[in-house]
């Protein structure tokens, strides 16, 4: 079976569900391909220039082939996703040996997907740090993810559901508008066309922390498929890939590791192109942006690990259990990116990097993607690696709990879910909705207290003896925040107002015009690349423009900004 996601902020909301999907499949003794398209997740991108739906049609055409080539079977069976279904219908037309082809929540349309993204965009306009959601060249940005104008003239064009069905049978599941809809005389005696509601279709493509995977859609639709399409659904002979497979790009190597007990968390290892063992030293160690796969929001994880690599830095991103490729833990059954389980698979991922020759130096960065306040608990060292220094982004909290879908309610409508919760007589979350209503208010008054009230208390908090006890070490800490982020409050208060860097050099806090909380906005990741590169060459994890890389370690390196009052200074800028 192939598998052909959606586009952009889509396919990070469907990841989960296409993951136990094909594993569905798998179980059955049959080989399912997940593919990312060029330009897209962990894909690398296509020529500049190039027809990126072209390249994408071409990638789906390709991957049937390796499947259909690679395996016993006599047929493939395809299921296509929103913009997926659209170019699977397209690329296919013509293969005799896909015999069943299942389109779910498919546009009617090209240029009616286009029309969707549009309204999308200038509903979330207001949301992003790009207000009109426009590029320069008449393409659109949505969520972080960009189209240019030329993608967008060629994705109008798109029609394949005008002609006769590609295969033999075909699923329309949760499809209203497609012509194959029509009377079966229409498409002919030998096509079978099928539609089928999809009622989980909305809590399933939304953002994971309340996902919920459609398991039971998913078992019907394996079974359905495998009525008409037997031989694509029985055991077939496919090499397993269990790690080790690269790709090359301008200046950098990436290598798709599996790591941890039973190698059941998955990662991929970014380091530079022309690497060799004995220059292996620092390394950034990337996590998962909520419950977002380790590509991340507008592939910002992706991009950066690859930018640093061509500077000379490895930049492993890796994906906890529960999120993206790793599977959660027996009998979970709801995404929690908060758990404490969290702690021992960053451990699992600094005994890789040690495995991997990243041991050597002590010279460690991790960077916690927002919503990853789990790496400042993990501990400092694990098979001779250590965190030397530490990058926030957009950091929203420093305690750790568990994960409630409530956090992200309006306070307004809070005593309604209360009382709801009394009424239904469900203890457990009426004290999870008083607890949280309770911190809030001591928010509110956190924040409409005096400015020497207000710092006195944050320095008073868990957050500043956090802080001491890193600074006490000799960590380096870059603190990066939108303006309006809602850890920005709190942490503000906690460094006095402050910007720049601070407390002889081991802090820096950057405010970030224009960027959202997941760094949607390309120039605002591009912000941060810059700041997380200066910073490495800084530490000496990459070699500086024109030099090479100091031989010091950064210990040394950081008793020596802090003895130095010439390396201090604090910066005045303004959110």
């Amino acid at each position: 079976m192939l598998l052909c996601p959606p586009w952009g902020v889509e396919a990070l909301y469907a990841h989960r569900g296409l993951v136990e999907l094909a594993e569905m499949v798998a179980a059955r003794g049959s080989p399912c391909s997940r593919l990312d398209y060029p330009g897209t997740g962990e894909a690398r991108d296509p020529a500049p220039g190039a027809d990126r739906v072209a390249c994408r049609l071409a990638a789906i055409a390709e991957a049937a082939r390796l499947l259909l080539d690679g395996t016993n079977a006599r047929d493939l069976a395809v299921v296509g996703v929103r913009l997926g279904a659209l170019l699977a219908a397209e690329a296919i037309g013509g293969t005799e040996r896909v015999a069943a082809l299942a389109l779910v929540a498919a546009p009617a349309s090209g240029r009616a997907h286009v029309r969707e993204l549009e309204a999308w965009m200038r509903l979330t306009a207001g949301q992003s740090g790009d207000p009109a959601g426009r590029r320069g060249d008449g393409g659109l940005v949505l969520a972080g993810f960009a189209l240019d104008a030329g993608t967008i003239a060629r994705l109008r064009t798109l029609d394949p559901f005008a002609g006769s069905p590609p295969a033999g049978r075909i699923l329309l599941c949760g499809c209203d508008r497609i012509a194959w809809c029509a009377p079966p005389a229409r498409t002919g005696a030998r096509v079978r066309v099928e539609r089928s509601p999809f009622p989980g279709l909305a809590r399933w493509l939304c953002d994971p922390l309340f996902s919920t995977v459609p398991r039971d859609f998913f078992a019907r639709l394996v079974e359905r498929l495998a009525q008409d399409a037997p031989t694509a659904l029985l055991r077939s002979a496919l090499p397993k890939t269990i790690g080790g497979a690269s790709s090359r790009g301008p200046g950098f190597v990436e290598e798709f590791v599996l790591f941890g007990g039973e190698r059941r968390l998955a990662g991929t290892l970014a380091r530079p192109e022309d690497e060799t063992e004995d220059e292996a030293g620092g390394c950034l160690l990337l996590l998962n942006t909520g419950g977002f796969p380790r590509a991340g929001p507008g592939r910002a994880a992706g991009e950066l690990a690859r930018v640093l690599a061509a500077r000379g830095a490895r930049s492993p991103r890796i994906d906890l259990a529960g999120i993206g490729d790793s599977p959660a833990d027996a009998g979970s059954h709801r995404l929690d990116v908060f758990h404490s389980r969290a702690l021992e698979d960053i451990a699992a991922a600094l005994d890789l990097l040690a495995e991997r020759g990243c041991g050597r130096s002590s010279r460690r960065v991790s960077v916690p993607e927002p919503f990853s306040p789990c790496a400042r608990r993990s501990r400092t060292r694990a098979s001779g690696v250590s965190f030397s220094s530490i990058c926030l982004v957009n950091l929203p909290r420093f305690t750790w709990r568990r994960f409630d879908p409530a956090i992200f309610f309006p306070t307004r409508s809070l005593p309604t879910e209360l009382a709801k919760a009394v009424l239904g007589r469900r203890p457990r979350r009426a004290l999870r909705l008083l607890a949280l209503l309770f911190e809030r208010g001591c928010r509110s008054l956190f924040v409409s207290l005096p400015p020497g009230p207000r710092r006195a208390l944050a320095r008073c908090s868990r957050a500043a003896r956090m802080l001491a006890t890193l600074r006490a070490r000799g960590v380096p800490i870059l603190a990066l925040f939108s303006p309006y982020d809602p850890g920005w409050t709190f942490f503000d208060a906690l460094i006095g107002g402050r910007r720049g860097r601070l407390e002889g050099g081991l802090l820096e806090v950057e405010i970030l015009e224009g960027a959202d909380h997941v760094m949607s906005e390309p120039s605002a990741r591009r912000r941060v690349h810059d700041l997380l590169a200066r910073r490495l060459e800084e530490h000496g994890f990459v070699p500086r423009a024109g030099g090479r890389t100091g031989d010091r370690p950064c210990a040394e390196r950081v008793r020596r900004l802090v003895s130095d009052p010439g390396h201090e200074r604090v910066g005045r800028r303004r959110p």
